[in-house]
Protein backbone atom coordinates (compact mmCIF):
# COMPACT_ATOMS: atom_id res chain seq x y z
CA UNK A 1 0.00 0.00 0.00
CA UNK A 2 1.83 3.21 -1.11
CA UNK A 3 2.22 5.60 1.79
CA UNK A 4 1.93 8.58 -0.54
CA UNK A 5 -1.75 7.69 -0.67
CA UNK A 6 -2.16 6.12 2.75
CA UNK A 7 -0.49 8.79 4.87
CA UNK A 8 -2.31 12.12 4.37
CA UNK A 9 -1.82 11.99 0.62
CA UNK A 10 1.29 14.15 0.40
CA UNK A 11 2.20 14.27 -3.29
CA UNK A 12 5.23 15.68 -5.01
CA UNK A 13 3.30 18.55 -6.55
CA UNK A 14 2.30 20.15 -3.26
CA UNK A 15 4.12 23.12 -1.76
CA UNK A 16 4.80 22.11 1.87
CA UNK A 17 5.72 24.17 4.91
CA UNK A 18 9.13 22.47 4.95
CA UNK A 19 9.81 23.55 1.35
CA UNK A 20 8.75 27.11 2.10
CA UNK A 21 11.18 27.21 5.03
CA UNK A 22 13.96 25.97 2.80
CA UNK A 23 13.25 28.77 0.33
CA UNK A 24 13.07 31.38 3.08
CA UNK A 25 16.42 30.28 4.46
CA UNK A 26 17.93 30.59 0.95
CA UNK A 27 19.84 27.38 1.24
CA UNK A 28 21.87 26.25 -1.73
CA UNK A 29 19.97 23.78 -3.84
CA UNK A 30 22.27 20.95 -4.79
CA UNK A 31 20.50 20.39 -8.11
CA UNK A 32 22.38 23.36 -9.53
CA UNK A 33 25.42 21.11 -9.41
CA UNK A 34 23.80 17.82 -10.36
CA UNK A 35 20.86 17.55 -12.73
CA UNK A 36 19.74 14.26 -11.21
CA UNK A 37 17.08 15.09 -8.65
CA UNK A 38 14.73 13.20 -6.38
CA UNK A 39 11.41 12.79 -8.14
CA UNK A 40 9.40 10.86 -5.54
CA UNK A 41 9.61 9.26 -2.10
CA UNK A 42 7.21 6.37 -1.60
CA UNK A 43 6.81 3.77 1.13
CA UNK A 44 5.12 0.43 0.62
CA UNK A 45 3.69 -0.90 3.88
CA UNK A 46 3.69 -4.66 4.34
CA UNK A 47 2.56 -6.97 7.11
CA UNK A 48 4.96 -9.57 8.37
CA UNK A 49 4.59 -12.34 10.96
CA UNK A 50 6.32 -12.14 14.36
CA UNK A 51 8.55 -15.16 14.96
CA UNK A 52 8.12 -17.32 18.03
CA UNK A 53 11.65 -16.43 19.23
CA UNK A 54 10.98 -12.68 19.13
CA UNK A 55 7.58 -13.14 20.76
CA UNK A 56 9.14 -15.17 23.60
CA UNK A 57 12.19 -12.99 24.18
CA UNK A 58 10.43 -9.62 24.13
CA UNK A 59 6.97 -10.60 25.35
CA UNK A 60 5.15 -9.53 22.19
CA UNK A 61 1.56 -10.64 21.88
CA UNK A 62 0.92 -9.61 18.28
CA UNK A 63 1.06 -12.17 15.49
CA UNK A 64 1.90 -9.60 12.81
CA UNK A 65 3.58 -6.20 12.58
CA UNK A 66 4.00 -3.51 9.98
CA UNK A 67 7.19 -3.06 8.02
CA UNK A 68 7.95 -0.85 5.08
CA UNK A 69 10.03 -0.47 1.95
CA UNK A 70 11.11 3.06 1.14
CA UNK A 71 11.51 3.81 -2.56
CA UNK A 72 13.38 6.96 -3.64
CA UNK A 73 13.13 7.55 -7.40
CA UNK A 74 15.16 10.05 -9.41
CA UNK A 75 13.99 12.00 -12.45
CA UNK A 76 15.45 9.30 -14.73
CA UNK A 77 13.39 6.51 -13.19
CA UNK A 78 16.17 4.89 -11.12
CA UNK A 79 15.08 3.74 -7.63
CA UNK A 80 16.96 3.23 -4.39
CA UNK A 81 15.40 0.96 -1.78
CA UNK A 82 15.61 0.26 1.90
CA UNK A 83 13.44 -1.70 4.33
CA UNK A 84 11.94 0.02 7.38
CA UNK A 85 11.50 -1.87 10.60
CA UNK A 86 12.17 -1.43 14.29
CA UNK A 87 14.94 -2.84 16.45
CA UNK A 88 14.42 -6.60 16.64
CA UNK A 89 10.94 -6.00 15.24
CA UNK A 90 9.68 -5.29 18.75
CA UNK A 91 7.38 -2.38 17.93
CA UNK A 92 5.35 -1.15 15.01
CA UNK A 93 7.37 1.25 12.76
CA UNK A 94 4.26 3.20 11.69
CA UNK A 95 5.56 6.28 13.52
CA UNK A 96 8.84 6.11 11.60
CA UNK A 97 6.93 5.80 8.34
CA UNK A 98 4.74 8.77 9.25
CA UNK A 99 7.78 10.95 10.05
CA UNK A 100 9.40 10.10 6.72
CA UNK A 101 6.27 10.94 4.76
CA UNK A 102 5.15 14.06 6.62
CA UNK A 103 8.46 15.59 7.77
CA UNK A 104 11.38 14.32 5.69
CA UNK A 105 9.88 13.83 2.27
CA UNK A 106 9.20 17.56 1.68
CA UNK A 107 12.89 18.28 2.26
CA UNK A 108 13.93 15.71 -0.35
CA UNK A 109 11.66 16.30 -3.34
CA UNK A 110 13.47 18.04 -6.27
CA UNK A 111 16.74 18.01 -4.35
CA UNK A 112 19.87 16.46 -5.81
CA UNK A 113 20.23 12.72 -5.24
CA UNK A 114 23.74 13.47 -3.89
CA UNK A 115 22.33 15.45 -0.95
CA UNK A 116 23.15 12.84 1.70
CA UNK A 117 25.50 14.99 3.79
CA UNK A 118 23.26 18.03 3.45
CA UNK A 119 20.38 15.84 4.58
CA UNK A 120 22.23 14.78 7.72
CA UNK A 121 23.16 18.39 8.47
CA UNK A 122 19.45 19.24 8.74
CA UNK A 123 18.68 16.63 11.37
CA UNK A 124 19.18 18.72 14.51
CA UNK A 125 17.02 21.46 13.00
CA UNK A 126 14.24 19.03 12.13
CA UNK A 127 14.58 17.27 15.47
CA UNK A 128 14.12 20.50 17.39
CA UNK A 129 11.32 21.94 15.21
CA UNK A 130 9.45 18.74 14.35
CA UNK A 131 9.46 15.20 15.67
CA UNK A 132 12.12 13.73 13.43
CA UNK A 133 14.22 10.87 14.82
CA UNK A 134 17.44 9.09 13.92
CA UNK A 135 15.42 5.95 13.20
CA UNK A 136 13.59 7.82 10.45
CA UNK A 137 16.81 9.19 8.93
CA UNK A 138 18.60 5.84 8.65
CA UNK A 139 16.43 4.18 5.95
CA UNK A 140 16.48 7.38 3.86
CA UNK A 141 20.28 7.53 4.01
CA UNK A 142 20.65 3.88 2.98
CA UNK A 143 18.11 4.25 0.16
CA UNK A 144 20.05 7.27 -1.16
CA UNK A 145 23.28 5.25 -1.14
CA UNK A 146 21.49 2.40 -2.92
CA UNK A 147 20.26 4.89 -5.49
CA UNK A 148 23.78 6.30 -5.98
CA UNK A 149 25.19 2.83 -6.55
CA UNK A 150 22.55 2.02 -9.17
CA UNK A 151 23.12 5.35 -10.91
CA UNK A 152 26.84 4.72 -11.12
CA UNK A 153 26.48 1.03 -11.92
CA UNK A 154 28.84 0.18 -9.07
CA UNK A 155 28.58 -1.45 -5.65
CA UNK A 156 28.18 1.07 -2.84
CA UNK A 157 31.43 -0.18 -1.32
CA UNK A 158 33.28 1.19 -4.36
CA UNK A 159 31.60 4.58 -3.97
CA UNK A 160 32.64 5.01 -0.34
CA UNK A 161 36.16 3.68 -0.98
CA UNK A 162 36.86 -0.04 -0.95
CA UNK A 163 39.63 -0.91 1.49
CA UNK A 164 39.18 -4.69 1.77
CA UNK A 165 37.67 -7.45 -0.28
CA UNK A 166 35.94 -9.10 2.67
CA UNK A 167 34.86 -8.38 6.22
CA UNK A 168 34.88 -10.66 9.20
CA UNK A 169 31.43 -11.46 10.56
CA UNK A 170 30.15 -12.81 13.86
CA UNK A 171 26.96 -14.68 14.64
CA UNK A 172 24.67 -13.16 17.30
CA UNK A 173 21.85 -14.94 19.10
CA UNK A 174 19.23 -13.79 21.62
CA UNK A 175 18.73 -16.53 24.19
CA UNK A 176 17.99 -15.02 27.63
CA UNK A 177 17.95 -18.33 29.46
CA UNK A 178 20.24 -19.74 32.17
CA UNK A 179 20.10 -23.16 30.49
CA UNK A 180 23.60 -23.98 29.29
CA UNK A 181 22.19 -26.40 26.68
CA UNK A 182 20.68 -23.48 24.74
CA UNK A 183 24.07 -21.83 24.36
CA UNK A 184 25.67 -25.13 23.45
CA UNK A 185 23.21 -25.41 20.54
CA UNK A 186 24.01 -21.86 19.46
CA UNK A 187 27.74 -22.56 19.52
CA UNK A 188 27.24 -25.69 17.46
CA UNK A 189 25.32 -23.65 14.86
CA UNK A 190 28.01 -20.93 14.90
CA UNK A 191 30.80 -23.38 14.16
CA UNK A 192 28.75 -25.40 11.65
CA UNK A 193 28.08 -22.22 9.65
CA UNK A 194 31.78 -21.39 9.50
CA UNK A 195 31.83 -18.41 11.88
CA UNK A 196 34.79 -17.87 14.20
CA UNK A 197 33.16 -15.19 16.37
CA UNK A 198 30.04 -15.46 18.52
CA UNK A 199 28.08 -12.83 20.49
CA UNK A 200 25.91 -13.74 23.46
CA UNK A 201 22.74 -11.85 24.36
CA UNK A 202 21.87 -13.04 27.88
CA UNK A 203 19.74 -9.93 28.44
CA UNK A 204 19.05 -9.41 32.19
CA UNK A 205 19.94 -12.77 33.65
CA UNK A 206 21.53 -12.63 37.13
CA UNK A 207 25.27 -11.95 37.06
CA UNK A 208 26.10 -15.33 38.63
CA UNK A 209 24.18 -17.15 35.87
CA UNK A 210 25.92 -15.10 33.20
CA UNK A 211 29.35 -15.87 34.72
CA UNK A 212 28.63 -19.61 34.60
CA UNK A 213 27.43 -19.31 30.99
CA UNK A 214 30.54 -17.34 30.02
CA UNK A 215 32.84 -19.94 31.60
CA UNK A 216 31.08 -22.79 29.84
CA UNK A 217 30.99 -21.06 26.45
CA UNK A 218 34.74 -20.34 26.56
CA UNK A 219 35.38 -23.93 27.60
CA UNK A 220 33.35 -25.19 24.62
CA UNK A 221 34.86 -23.00 21.91
CA UNK A 222 38.47 -22.93 23.11
CA UNK A 223 40.74 -20.06 22.08
CA UNK A 224 39.99 -20.13 18.34
CA UNK A 225 36.60 -18.37 18.55
CA UNK A 226 36.25 -14.72 19.55
CA UNK A 227 33.47 -14.03 22.04
CA UNK A 228 31.44 -10.89 22.75
CA UNK A 229 28.57 -10.21 25.14
CA UNK A 230 25.72 -7.72 24.75
CA UNK A 231 23.02 -7.24 27.45
CA UNK A 232 21.42 -4.36 25.49
CA UNK A 233 22.05 -1.68 28.15
CA UNK A 234 20.33 -3.89 30.74
CA UNK A 235 22.79 -3.79 33.66
CA UNK A 236 23.43 -1.40 36.50
CA UNK A 237 27.05 -0.62 37.39
CA UNK A 238 27.53 -3.33 40.04
CA UNK A 239 26.08 -6.06 37.81
CA UNK A 240 28.17 -4.87 34.85
CA UNK A 241 31.33 -5.03 36.97
CA UNK A 242 30.54 -8.56 38.13
CA UNK A 243 29.79 -9.78 34.61
CA UNK A 244 32.79 -7.86 33.26
CA UNK A 245 35.11 -9.74 35.65
CA UNK A 246 33.88 -13.00 34.10
CA UNK A 247 34.54 -11.61 30.61
CA UNK A 248 38.06 -10.55 31.64
CA UNK A 249 38.74 -14.05 32.93
CA UNK A 250 37.62 -15.59 29.66
CA UNK A 251 39.32 -13.20 27.22
CA UNK A 252 36.20 -11.74 25.60
CA UNK A 253 36.74 -9.49 22.60
CA UNK A 254 34.37 -6.74 23.80
CA UNK A 255 31.59 -5.95 26.28
CA UNK A 256 28.80 -4.26 24.32
CA UNK A 257 26.32 -1.79 25.81
CA UNK A 258 26.49 -3.04 29.42
CA UNK A 259 24.76 0.06 30.88
CA UNK A 260 22.56 2.87 29.55
CA UNK A 261 24.33 4.81 26.83
CA UNK A 262 23.96 8.15 28.64
CA UNK A 263 25.42 6.90 31.96
CA UNK A 264 28.89 8.33 31.31
CA UNK A 265 30.06 7.91 34.91
CA UNK A 266 29.30 4.17 34.88
CA UNK A 267 30.88 3.78 31.44
CA UNK A 268 34.04 5.50 32.63
CA UNK A 269 34.29 3.33 35.76
CA UNK A 270 33.80 0.15 33.72
CA UNK A 271 36.43 1.23 31.23
CA UNK A 272 38.95 1.86 34.01
CA UNK A 273 38.32 -1.33 35.99
CA UNK A 274 37.82 -3.91 33.23
CA UNK A 275 40.39 -5.10 30.73
CA UNK A 276 37.71 -6.23 28.25
CA UNK A 277 37.08 -3.30 25.84
CA UNK A 278 33.71 -1.58 26.09
CA UNK A 279 31.68 -1.03 22.92
CA UNK A 280 28.83 1.46 23.18
CA UNK A 281 27.26 1.34 19.76
CA UNK A 282 23.55 0.43 19.71
CA UNK A 283 22.10 3.90 20.22
CA UNK A 284 22.16 6.39 17.35
CA UNK A 285 23.35 9.34 19.52
CA UNK A 286 26.39 7.24 20.42
CA UNK A 287 27.41 7.12 16.77
CA UNK A 288 26.79 10.72 15.79
CA UNK A 289 27.41 12.71 18.96
CA UNK A 290 28.79 10.71 21.87
CA UNK A 291 31.53 8.77 20.09
CA UNK A 292 33.73 11.86 20.03
CA UNK A 293 33.24 12.28 23.78
CA UNK A 294 33.99 8.60 24.39
CA UNK A 295 37.26 8.92 22.49
CA UNK A 296 38.21 12.28 24.03
CA UNK A 297 37.65 11.00 27.58
CA UNK A 298 39.26 7.63 26.76
CA UNK A 299 36.08 6.05 28.04
CA UNK A 300 35.34 3.41 25.41
CA UNK A 301 38.03 1.29 23.78
CA UNK A 302 35.83 0.11 20.90
CA UNK A 303 33.25 2.78 20.00
CA UNK A 304 32.00 0.56 17.18
CA UNK A 305 31.34 -3.18 17.51
CA UNK A 306 32.56 -3.77 13.97
CA UNK A 307 34.65 -6.29 12.12
CA UNK A 308 37.61 -3.93 12.44
CA UNK A 309 37.41 -4.37 16.20
CA UNK A 310 37.64 -8.11 15.55
CA UNK A 311 40.63 -7.75 13.27
CA UNK A 312 42.73 -5.29 15.24
CA UNK A 313 44.49 -5.64 18.57
CA UNK A 314 44.62 -9.45 18.87
CA UNK A 315 44.26 -10.65 22.42
CA UNK A 316 47.54 -11.59 24.10
CA UNK A 317 47.92 -15.30 24.55
CA UNK A 318 48.37 -15.03 28.31
CA UNK A 319 44.84 -13.63 28.67
CA UNK A 320 43.25 -16.77 27.27
CA UNK A 321 43.71 -18.53 30.61
CA UNK A 322 40.83 -20.94 30.26
CA UNK A 323 42.18 -22.24 26.97
CA UNK A 324 45.87 -22.25 27.78
CA UNK A 325 47.75 -25.51 28.00
CA UNK A 326 48.57 -26.85 31.46
CA UNK A 327 52.21 -25.98 31.03
CA UNK A 328 51.48 -22.38 30.05
CA UNK A 329 49.23 -21.90 33.10
CA UNK A 330 52.01 -23.14 35.38
CA UNK A 331 54.65 -20.97 33.74
CA UNK A 332 52.36 -17.92 33.79
CA UNK A 333 52.14 -18.37 37.57
CA UNK A 334 55.87 -17.73 37.94
CA UNK A 335 57.04 -21.33 38.11
CA UNK A 336 60.06 -22.32 36.04
CA UNK A 337 60.39 -25.59 34.07
CA UNK A 338 62.97 -26.78 36.60
CA UNK A 339 60.41 -26.35 39.40
CA UNK A 340 58.01 -28.70 37.60
CA UNK A 341 60.30 -31.58 36.67
CA UNK A 342 62.74 -33.98 38.23
CA UNK A 343 60.93 -34.59 41.49
CA UNK A 344 59.46 -37.72 43.05
CA UNK A 345 55.96 -36.35 43.73
CA UNK A 346 53.76 -36.73 40.65
CA UNK A 347 50.90 -34.25 40.46
CA UNK A 348 47.74 -34.78 38.36
CA UNK A 349 45.07 -32.20 37.60
CA UNK A 350 41.43 -33.10 38.37
CA UNK A 351 40.44 -31.27 35.16
CA UNK A 352 41.36 -34.17 32.89
CA UNK A 353 43.54 -36.43 35.06
CA UNK A 354 46.72 -35.64 33.17
CA UNK A 355 50.12 -35.26 34.80
CA UNK A 356 51.12 -31.63 35.19
CA UNK A 357 54.30 -31.76 37.31
CA UNK A 358 56.86 -33.86 39.14
CA UNK A 359 57.65 -31.89 42.28
CA UNK A 360 60.63 -32.18 44.59
CA UNK A 361 59.76 -32.98 48.22
CA UNK A 362 61.65 -31.74 51.27
CA UNK A 363 63.18 -34.05 53.84
CA UNK A 364 63.13 -33.28 57.58
CA UNK A 365 66.50 -31.54 57.65
CA UNK A 366 65.59 -29.26 54.76
CA UNK A 367 62.26 -28.37 56.34
CA UNK A 368 63.92 -27.53 59.68
CA UNK A 369 66.49 -25.34 57.91
CA UNK A 370 63.71 -23.46 56.14
CA UNK A 371 61.83 -22.93 59.42
CA UNK A 372 64.99 -21.67 61.12
CA UNK A 373 65.59 -19.22 58.30
CA UNK A 374 62.00 -17.98 58.55
CA UNK A 375 62.39 -17.49 62.31
CA UNK A 376 65.55 -15.50 61.76
CA UNK A 377 63.68 -13.21 59.41
CA UNK A 378 60.85 -12.90 61.92
CA UNK A 379 63.19 -11.53 64.58
CA UNK A 380 63.87 -8.55 62.33
CA UNK A 381 60.32 -8.31 61.01
CA UNK A 382 58.76 -7.93 64.47
CA UNK A 383 60.76 -4.76 65.08
CA UNK A 384 59.21 -3.05 62.06
CA UNK A 385 56.38 -0.70 63.18
CA UNK A 386 52.91 -2.08 62.47
CA UNK A 387 51.92 0.65 59.94
CA UNK A 388 55.07 -0.11 57.96
CA UNK A 389 54.25 -3.81 58.02
CA UNK A 390 50.77 -2.84 56.77
CA UNK A 391 52.34 -0.93 53.89
CA UNK A 392 54.18 -4.09 52.86
CA UNK A 393 50.93 -6.05 52.92
CA UNK A 394 49.30 -3.35 50.77
CA UNK A 395 52.01 -3.84 48.14
CA UNK A 396 51.43 -7.60 48.34
CA UNK A 397 47.73 -7.02 47.64
CA UNK A 398 48.57 -4.89 44.59
CA UNK A 399 50.84 -7.60 43.25
CA UNK A 400 48.07 -10.16 43.71
CA UNK A 401 45.74 -7.94 41.71
CA UNK A 402 48.23 -7.85 38.85
CA UNK A 403 48.61 -11.64 38.88
CA UNK A 404 44.99 -12.52 39.67
CA UNK A 405 44.24 -14.10 36.29
CA UNK A 406 47.31 -16.35 36.34
CA UNK A 407 46.79 -17.41 39.96
CA UNK A 408 43.07 -18.06 39.42
CA UNK A 409 43.91 -20.31 36.46
CA UNK A 410 46.45 -22.14 38.63
CA UNK A 411 43.79 -22.86 41.27
CA UNK A 412 41.52 -24.19 38.52
CA UNK A 413 44.26 -26.44 37.19
CA UNK A 414 45.27 -27.73 40.62
CA UNK A 415 41.82 -28.19 42.18
CA UNK A 416 39.46 -28.65 39.24
CA UNK A 417 37.30 -25.66 40.16
CA UNK A 418 35.67 -23.49 37.50
CA UNK A 419 37.75 -20.44 36.70
CA UNK A 420 35.39 -18.05 38.50
CA UNK A 421 35.87 -20.00 41.74
CA UNK A 422 39.64 -19.89 41.32
CA UNK A 423 39.55 -16.15 40.77
CA UNK A 424 37.28 -15.84 43.80
CA UNK A 425 39.88 -17.49 46.00
CA UNK A 426 42.56 -15.08 44.87
CA UNK A 427 40.14 -12.21 45.47
CA UNK A 428 39.68 -13.45 49.06
CA UNK A 429 43.42 -13.04 49.59
CA UNK A 430 43.33 -9.56 48.06
CA UNK A 431 40.46 -8.61 50.39
CA UNK A 432 42.34 -9.89 53.44
CA UNK A 433 45.35 -7.78 52.44
CA UNK A 434 43.12 -4.70 52.33
CA UNK A 435 41.67 -5.65 55.72
CA UNK A 436 45.15 -6.12 57.24
CA UNK A 437 46.29 -2.71 56.00
CA UNK A 438 43.53 -1.07 58.03
CA UNK A 439 44.23 -3.20 61.10
CA UNK A 440 47.91 -2.23 61.02
CA UNK A 441 46.90 1.23 62.30
CA UNK A 442 44.32 -0.07 64.78
CA UNK A 443 46.36 -2.38 67.02
CA UNK A 444 45.05 -0.79 70.19
CA UNK A 445 45.94 -2.21 73.60
CA UNK A 446 44.53 -1.87 77.11
CA UNK A 447 46.08 0.24 79.87
CA UNK A 448 45.56 -1.66 83.14
CA UNK A 449 45.78 -0.22 86.66
CA UNK A 450 48.41 -1.78 88.93
CA UNK A 451 48.61 -2.28 92.72
CA UNK A 452 52.08 -0.70 92.73
CA UNK A 453 52.30 3.07 93.18
CA UNK A 454 53.32 4.98 90.02
CA UNK A 455 52.98 1.86 87.94
CA UNK A 456 50.62 0.75 85.15
CA UNK A 457 50.46 -2.20 82.81
CA UNK A 458 50.13 -1.75 79.05
CA UNK A 459 48.92 -4.32 76.54
CA UNK A 460 50.91 -4.45 73.28
CA UNK A 461 50.32 -6.69 70.25
CA UNK A 462 53.27 -8.43 68.61
CA UNK A 463 53.58 -10.58 65.50
CA UNK A 464 52.93 -14.22 66.34
CA UNK A 465 55.94 -15.62 64.56
CA UNK A 466 56.44 -18.54 62.22
CA UNK A 467 53.44 -20.81 61.92
CA UNK A 468 52.26 -23.62 59.69
CA UNK A 469 48.79 -23.88 58.11
CA UNK A 470 47.23 -27.18 57.07
CA UNK A 471 44.29 -26.53 54.78
CA UNK A 472 41.99 -28.50 52.48
CA UNK A 473 43.30 -29.19 48.97
CA UNK A 474 40.23 -27.63 47.34
CA UNK A 475 40.81 -24.29 49.13
CA UNK A 476 44.53 -23.71 48.64
CA UNK A 477 44.46 -19.91 48.87
CA UNK A 478 41.63 -18.42 50.93
CA UNK A 479 41.96 -20.28 54.29
CA UNK A 480 45.72 -20.00 54.19
CA UNK A 481 45.62 -16.21 53.90
CA UNK A 482 42.84 -15.92 56.49
CA UNK A 483 45.05 -17.67 59.04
Amino acid sequence: MPCELAMKGIGRGQETLGQLRIKERSQINANTINNTTIESVQIDVIRRPVSDDIRTVFGITKDEMNAGIVRIRDNHGVEGHRTISSFWGTCDPSEIISIIVTQLKPYLIRRSTDCREWFWSQHLYLQSRHRSTWAAYAPIDIALWDLAGKQAGKPVVDLIGRARESVRAYLPFATPTPEIAAYEREIEQTIDRGFDAYKLHPERLPARDVACIVDRVRELVGCNVDLMLDPNCGYDLSTALEVGAALDANAFRWFEDPVRHFDFDAIKILSRRLSTPLSMCDQAPDQFHDSARYIRDRTVAAPRGSDRALLQNPLPEQKRNISMSHEKILLASGLSPSDLTGGSLTVHTPVDGSEIAQLTTHDTETAIAMIDKAHEAFLAWRNVPAPRRGEFVRLLGNELRRQKQALGALVTLECGKILQEGLGEVQEMIDICDFAVGLSRQLYGLTIASERPGHAMRETWHPMGVCGVITAFNFPVAPWCWN
